[in-house]
C-alpha cells in the first residue's frame, strides 16, 4: 500500500468521454458556422479526421441530434439541421416556457434578500454586456445575452430547468449564427435586460413574467425580419 505517497507515473484523468470532447468539437464548429446548415456528419470522415473508433462518434452525433444541431435520415446519415422561421419561433416559445418557470420558481418560497443572493452572477453578466455594447462587440453581446437567461434559469435552483435550458441555448446560438446581423448592438439591448433584472429582483413576478413576455418577442421579431 502506498498511503498518500504519490504513485510514480500515473497523471489526472478527465472524467469527460470520448463521445463528449467530440460532441464539443462537433458542436462548436456547428455554431461558428464552420460546419454549415444541411452539411453531412459523416461517422469514417470523422472518426478518421479525429483518430477514434467510430463508436464514440456514433454516440456524439446522438447527442447532437438529441440536442436539435443534428437530424439523422433514415438511409442517408447525420446532417446538421436548417432551421426554418418556424423553428426558430419555436425555439423561443420553448425557451419562453422554460424561463418563465424558473423566474415563477425562483421567486416562490424565497424572501427579497435570497433572490437577490441568487441573482448576483446574473448582475454581473449584464455589466459585461454594457462593456461590449460599448467596444461594439456584437459576438461577445450576443453571448452574454444568452448567459443572462442562463444564469437566470440556474438562479431557480432547478436542475432539469437547466439542462432543458442547456439545450435550447445551443438551438438559440445556432439561430443567431445563421443571422449575424440580427442581434441589435446598442444600448437599449442593456437597459431592457437591466430592467428585467430590476423587476425580477424587486419580487413581483407578475411584472417581471409581463417583461419576459415582452423580451421574447422583441428578439423573436428581430430574428424573423432577417431572415
Amino acid at each position: 500500500m502506498t498511503g498518500r505517497r504519490p504513485v510514480p507515473g500515473l497523471h489526472p484523468v478527465s472524467t469527460e468521454s470520448t463521445a463528449e470532447r467530440i460532441a464539443d468539437q462537433v458542436r462548436r464548429r456547428i455554431i461558428e458556422g464552420a460546419l454549415a446548415p444541411g452539411s453531412r456528419l459523416g461517422e469514417a470522415g470523422l472518426a478518421a479526421q479525429l483518430r477514434v473508433s467510430r463508436g464514440p462518434v456514433r454516440e456524439a452525433l446522438a447527442r447532437l441530434v438529441q440536442e436539435g444541431l443534428a437530424v439523422s435520415v433514415r438511409n442517408r446519415g447525420v446532417f446538421v439541421v436548417r432551421l426554418g422561421p418556424e423553428d426558430v419561433a419555436d425555439v423561443y416559445r420553448a425557451r419562453r416556457a422554460v424561463e418563465r418557470e424558473a423566474v415563477s420558481a425562483l421567486h416562490r418560497g424565497r424572501g427579497g434578500a435570497a433572490v437577490g443572493h441568487a441573482l448576483e452572477e446574473v448582475r454581473v453578466v449584464v455589466a459585461a454586456m454594457a462593456r461590449a455594447a460599448h467596444d461594439g462587440d456584437r459576438d461577445r453581446l450576443a453571448e452574454l445575452d444568452i448567459r443572462f437567461h442562463q444564469g437566470l434559469v440556474a438562479a431557480s435552483g432547478s436542475a432539469r430547468l437547466a439542462r432543458m435550458f442547456a439545450t435550447l441555448a445551443a438551438e438559440t446560438r445556432l439561430c443567431l449564427a445563421a443571422v449575424p446581423d440580427a442581434y441589435p448592438l446598442a444600448e437599449a439591448t442593456v437597459s431592457e435586460h437591466e430592467e428585467l433584472l430590476r423587476l425580477i429582483g424587486l419580487g413581483r413576478p407578475g411584472s417581471a413574467l409581463a417583461a419576459l413576455d415582452q423580451h421574447f418577442e422583441s428578439a423573436l421579431a428581430a430574428l424573423t425580419a432577417r431572415r
